[in-house]
């Protein structure tokens, strides 16, 4: 005779599914498809909530300083009408350049913007400027850019797991996408090393925007 025994562990660090993408406002009701994290295999030693909360709580102050040097207003905070939509790529925070991917869209058009650095050396001391450049249309237009965009989980809220699985060394910096659609936030960030599929996929997109822009976000060569 055989015995089978069935155990669920759910609501603490032992779970196998952990689901980790950060809004900051209550999900919609979106019908776009959904996707699901990757099983966590219990070899692996997973970061405690309580670290990954501190973690997701650094990369908000980090995003408002970076906002406020390139001259932008803090997305999460940022005032806007409910047929408003912005989303942010940013990709460094480890002591080199930041760039800044910035697509806005209304119900009359569309547009996107590249916040880069320039360096400049004053006093003795190499200081940052942000340079704002606005873009043109991307190659494949506005219409199947966006719709790429939706099929890789850039919706509201964004559909991404947060890496915690990654021991994030502090200088190693991260890739961040962070999205507002009237006053719903979504942001999630992964480290430049990640090896997710979530965090691959976040590069993926990084490259697609760098090709369809002609920019560079210090993303393309990356193996993802």
């Amino acid at each position: 005779m055989r015995i089978r025994y069935s155990i669920v562990v759910s609501m603490g660090c032992m779970s196998l599914l952990v689901t980790l993408a950060y809004a900051c406002s209550p999900p919609g009701t979106s019908q776009e498809k959904a996707y699901v994290p990757s099983t966590t295999p219990m070899s692996h030693p997973t970061v405690a909530s309580e670290e990954m909360q501190s973690r997701k709580e650094a990369m908000r102050r980090t995003l408002k300083r970076e906002a406020k040097w390139a001259n932008l207003e803090d997305l999460e905070e940022h005032s806007q009408t409910p047929l408003h939509s912005e989303t942010r790529i940013w990709v460094g925070f480890d002591g080199a350049e930041t760039p800044c991917f910035i697509v806005r869209s209304d119900a009359t058009q569309k547009s996107a913007t590249l916040i880069s650095a320039r360096f400049v050396r004053r006093d003795g001391k190499v200081k940052a400027t942000p340079v704002r450049t606005e873009l043109t249309a991307p190659q494949s237009g506005w219409s199947s850019f966006e719709t790429n965009l939706k099929g890789q989980g850039v919706t509201n809220p964004l559909k991404f797991s947060l890496d915690n699985l990654h021991m994030v060394d502090p200088d190693e910096g991260s890739i961040v996408i962070e999205t507002k659609s009237g006053s719903v936030y979504s942001m999630v960030f992964f480290p430049l090393g990640t090896q997710t599929e979530d965090g691959k996929r976040a590069f993926q997109i990084c490259q697609k925007v760098e090709q369809e822009f002609g920019i560079s976000m210090r993303c393309r060569g990356r193996k993802s």
